[in-house]
């Protein structure tokens, strides 16, 4: 006798209804495919280039893994109950509790839940991997690196403007007007080719009353005076009215209004974000509280500061260590630190004179050697001419724009997908899922082991049959009766689940065998349901009560409700539980139900 035959013989002898569940086995199994995925997972993203693309997470799926993880799961799943099958306690009335009997239902559960779960194994190898080679103190020192250079990769004509100064910060105190028509042309103001630029001070008005519409009331005061509005700021339960005041001089703190490199306040990327939406944010530990503007100023000053102090060979430092991290990453490009240096510094004060692009120059007929990002401007309706100013600002960005390329966005989309696969709770996120799967099949498997395949058939047919007459009968009363029939449906499905559910508790000897298991089989698997359509009935008494609520006010309420308000994973928690404990409670209706007469 081998040793599996040994440990068979003795899980047998002690634990038989682990030996009946074969559920040492499956698992033993579903462990050994768990570890390949494991692995499979940690190799997968061992390229740089590959955590440069985008939805990095959803790769379980895109890469055709989850095909197979399906085909793995199913040839487990009909191994284990074609084995499991071949002996079955219940039809031969083998002595068994309630307790037991729930035993065996919680072994299908984890039999299946661990046999489907193969997910988890493979985005915990990625997670491993990543963790392992990309730990957060080289991360934060790339970032860090990447930060410092971003200004200097002049992508963007418009992220040099006037607008984006923040530092010194008058600057952010101020507000910049820009539309032409609100401009006063008597007082200091900046003009970039088509665009003007002056600035305001402002000052705040708070509002928290609302209309019958549910929107803030403008401030009666600047509607009389009819005193400009520069922005507003609207928050949960209140808006911010930000109105101009006097025009500033700024000519202090500003020569004129060309591209410069020190107007730059943009972020590459910040630690620990993962979602790409950190490009204005970047959390500097000199940083004040969680305001954008305050990062937006702290990252202005940064590149202030480094061009008052940083000469050439500073800059080449600086830009041969950024070019070393792209090649360290596989990221195209196709400039030295010598010629990025000179394009900084061909003009003075640090003015833009050259972009570089975002991504390889190619040809086509249009463009002759590279590709222009162009900017393109609405023409005032009834012109039929473009201004001279657009055309001229057209042709300077044609000529601004250089040869020289870095694929950047490359470099951001790989900190992202390493934050994101760091902190990314997939676990949490998909465990409801794969629950629900194991549930699910474990009511079915469970409702055929206790009774037979024909009363689970005519429990799926009774089951269809009676949705297939009530959704009749509810449209024919919807036409006819009522104009509202959502409580009605909602009672008449609770009322008529009920009966299903009491009936084999009530009365143990109504009706035949048959009968009697075909209700037993729908309380099994559809319990859960029932407990779902009580929280539906309330919602919709809640969602009633507060439309009459609605009605007599001047003010609109809104309606909480408890499905709005619970989280879904609360609430598919507690459904979960009380499938959980339904079962343990209805084992001892079924084992009544098995002991009678036929």
């Amino acid at each position: 006798m081998n040793i599996f035959s040994k440990i068979n013989q003795k899980i047998l002898e002690r634990y038989p209804n682990i030996w009946n569940t074969k559920i040492v086995w499956i698992l033993l199994i579903a462990l050994c495919v768990h570890i390949i995925f494991f692995g499979i997972g940690f190799v997968y993203h061992s390229s740089p280039e590959s955590l440069q693309e985008r939805y990095i997470l959803e790769s379980f799926f895109t890469s055709g893994l989850i095909m197979v993880s399906v085909v793995i799961s199913i040839l487990i799943l009909v191994g284990w109950l074609v084995y499991m099958f071949k002996n079955n306690a219940f039809k031969n009335f083998y002595p068994t509790t309630s307790l037991q009997l729930f035993g065996q239902f919680v072994q299908y559960f984890i039999i299946i839940l661990v046999s489907t779960s193969f997910y988890f194994s493979y985005m915990f190898g990625i997670e491993t991997y990543v963790k392992v080679n990309y730990p957060d103190a080289k991360m934060k020192q790339q970032i860090d690196l990447a930060n410092k250079v971003y200004p200097f990769l002049s992508h963007n004509s418009e992220d040099y403007l006037l607008t984006n100064k923040r530092f010194p910060e008058i600057f952010s105190e101020l507000f910049c007007e820009t539309d032409p028509d609100e401009i006063n042309y008597n007082l200091p103001y900046y003009r970039f080719y088509n665009e003007v630029y002056q600035f305001n001070e402002i000052y705040s008005v708070t509002v928290t009353e609302r209309d019958s519409l549910s929107r803030f009331v403008y401030p009666k005061r600047e509607a009389q005076l009819n005193i400009p509005l520069a922005y507003t700021d609207e928050l949960e339960k209140k808006c911010i009215f930000y109105f101009k005041k006097n025009v500033v001089d700024m000519s202090d703190y500003i020569k004129d209004a060309n591209l410069n490199y020190g107007n730059f306040s943009k972020v590459f990327y910040k630690f620990g974000d993962g979602s790409g939406l950190s490009n204005y944010i970047y959390d500097y530990e000199s940083a004040v509280g969680n305001n954008e503007s305050d990062f937006s100023m702290q990252s202005n000053m940064q590149t202030v500061d480094w061009l008052k102090t940083a000469n050439k060979s500073d800059f080449n430092k600086l830009f041969t260590d950024y070019l070393k991290l792209l090649d360290k990453y596989k990221i195209k490009y196709n400039l030295t630190p010598e010629t990025w240096v000179n394009l900084i510094f061909e003009k003075p004060n640090f003015e833009v004179s050259k972009l570089i692009l975002s991504q390889k120059p190619y040809e086509d007929e249009n463009m002759s050697y590279y590709n222009v990002e162009t900017e393109y401007y609405d023409i005032v309706e009834g012109n039929t001419e473009e201004s001279p100013l657009i055309t001229e600002r057209r042709e300077f960005l044609k000529k601004a724009t250089t040869k020289n390329y870095i694929e950047s966005s490359n470099l951001k989309y790989l900190f992202e997908n390493v934050d994101e696969i760091k902190t990314n709770n997939y676990f949490s996120t998909g465990l409801p899922i794969f629950f629900w799967i194991a549930f699910s099949f474990s009511t079915l498997i469970f409702s055929f082991r206790v009774t037979n395949l024909r009363a689970l058939l005519f429990s799926i047919i009774t089951s269809g049959v009676i949705s297939l007459a009530s959704g009749i009968l509810f449209l024919i009363v919807g036409f006819v009766v009522f104009n509202d029939t959502m409580l009605v449906v909602l009672y008449y499905i609770f009322i008529l689940g009920t009966l299903i559910l009491l009936f084999p508790v009530v009365a143990p000897n109504f009706g035949s065998k048959l009968f009697r298991s075909i209700l037993i089989n729908i309380s099994i698997n559809g319990f859960v349901f029932y407990i779902f359509l009580i929280l539906g009935i309330i919602t919709a008494h809640q969602e009633n009560e507060c439309s009459k609520l609605n009605l007599n006010s001047s003010t609109y309420i809104p309606c909480k409700t408890i499905l709005s308000d619970t989280e879904p994973e609360i609430i598919s928690y507690i459904l979960l539980t009380c499938g959980f404990l339904f079962i343990l409670i209805y084992s001892q209706v079924i084992k009544k139900w098995k002991a009678s007469a036929e």
